[in-house]
């Protein structure tokens, strides 16, 4: 028996079809990304390890996250010298000691240090604590105030511990890295050694340096210690006869310097410049201790993964070329695969997961990863330190947060109740809006979120 369709049937059939292709076409691009995006996290959180290689491939690796090098050619002679005399460059990384802190900027060149330690290079990392009683000039608006000795020595305390999580010191390393104070030979350079040094450098020289162009122009004070300050750096690496020197772009004048005192003077090979780009805070701004806009290597995991997801969409380039080994290229297509529709929130979570393992380890990352989707996708609170307030119960939840003074106007409190701001925490972590600013307590060791910050548990007294 032959069946016709309406027309009406055909449409609904061919519209029935066609929501099915979409569905289809939908779940098809789904399961790619996810695949896509596995696979470029396995990538980037467990890299090949770096083998012994050859001088062309080592430059490659060497130059490839840099932003300026004195000289190409230079890197190359010094590299094949290294293969042929078999015996590893010295690669000098300087620090001033001016906050006790390091953060994801001096990441970047830990990065690119360990990267040269393990194609066989020795590493010294040399910490300033003569020059840090200068104060560097570079990228000031204005002189630093000059640190005492033992506002350095609290410092440079964590330092080593610090840099040792990434720079193998260990005498079982195949080239230990080792840690130098530059006081201990700028604190017995005679002014007669000193003097000769200055002839290096003219004032119209250093007036060129747009952190004291500005000052200049502006009428603010330059001081002739200021002036000094490149020289003393400078030095550091004859001390050291450096054949590398290592540093972020604001650090090229006097990484400069250095190469010529070492021609110059003492007519050691001049040391090859690397300058690294500096990376931008957490809000776009320049990374500084004083705006809190970085992630110190000292931050708990938790606060370094939830540091990197805050992070705005238009930094995710910069932060994935240099806190990981994500190319030019590799970017090129997560653009392309954002634009196709990926969300860009699973690229920051794999951002994020990244420089959580390089600054602790994998599992901890994933751990960190886990926690954060509960927290904050699913609204739940987990690992909450909640303060234990006693009251006789039942008693309404308002007088409970205004007597106790948690919240000290009972005006503000309602203010949260109508603003949804008052939450119940369930044993499960997850969250419940209270409303009702006539609630009532009645069960001893019941949990609150009131605002963003406060967290409570009413026990019964």
């Amino acid at each position: 028996m032959t069946t016709f369709l309406t027309k009406k049937q055909k449409q609904i059939r061919g519209f029935t079809f066609f929501n099915f292709f979409l569905i289809y076409q939908c779940m098809k691009k789904e399961i790619e990304n996810k695949k896509w995006l596995r696979e470029l996290k396995d990538k980037l959180v467990s890299p090949p390890k770096i083998k012994a290689l050859r001088p062309q491939e080592q430059e490659k690796i060497i130059l490839e996250k840099a932003s300026e090098v004195y000289t190409k050619k230079d890197l190359i002679e010094k590299l094949r010298k290294s293969e042929r005399m078999k015996k590893p460059l010295r690669i000098k990384y300087g620090i001033d000691p001016t906050s006790s802190e390091l953060h994801l900027g001096h990441f970047v060149v830990l990065r690119q240090l360990k990267k040269l330690q393990d194609l066989g290079h020795q590493v010294i990392f040399l910490i300033g604590d003569f020059t840090a009683r200068i104060g560097d000039p570079s990228d000031k608006k204005a002189a630093r105030r000059p640190l005492t000795a033992q506002q350095v020595r609290k410092n440079m305390k964590d330092y080593f511990f610090q840099v040792s999580r990434f720079i193998d010191f260990s005498k079982s390393a195949k080239v230990p890295a080792k840690v130098a104070y530059n006081s201990q030979w700028l604190s017995k350079l005679s002014l007669e050694e000193f003097l000769p040094l200055t002839s290096t450098l003219t004032v119209a020289r250093m007036l060129e340096r747009d952190c004291f162009a500005k000052r200049f122009k502006a009428g603010r004070p330059i001081s002739i210690t200021e002036f000094i300050y490149p020289l003393l750096q400078g030095y550091d690496s004859v001390e050291l006869k450096a054949d590398i020197e290592i540093g972020g772009r604001d650090q090229t004048f006097n990484m400069l310097v250095g190469r010529e005192l070492q021609e110059r003077y003492w007519s050691q090979e001049p040391q090859v410049v690397l300058a690294y780009p500096l990376i931008s805070g957490l809000d776009g701004q320049k990374m500084s201790k004083t705006l809190k806009n970085y992630v110190s290597l000292t931050d708990k995991p938790k606060d370094v993964y939830g540091k990197i997801m805050s992070l705005p969409d238009n930094l995710m380039k910069e932060y994935f070329l240099l806190l990981t080994d994500l190319t030019e290229r590799g970017w090129s297509v997560i653009e392309r695969k954002m634009k196709q529709g990926c969300n860009p929130m699973r690229i920051k979570e794999i951002l994020a997961e990244v420089i959580t393992a390089e600054l602790y380890n994998a599992k901890i990352a994933r751990r960190e990863k886990e926690r954060f989707i509960q927290l904050f996708s699913e609204r739940k609170v987990i690992s909450q330190k909640f303060e234990d307030i006693k009251e006789k119960l039942p008693k309404p939840l308002l007088d409970i947060l205004y007597d106790n003074r948690i919240i000290k106007a009972k005006m503000q409190i309602k203010r949260l109740f109508k603003q949804n701001a008052i939450k119940l925490i369930k044993k499960d972590g997850s969250q419940e809006v209270i409303k009702d600013a006539g609630y009532m307590v009645y069960k001893s060791g019941t949990s609150f979120k009131v605002g963003k910050k406060i967290f409570i548990t009413v026990i019964g007294s």
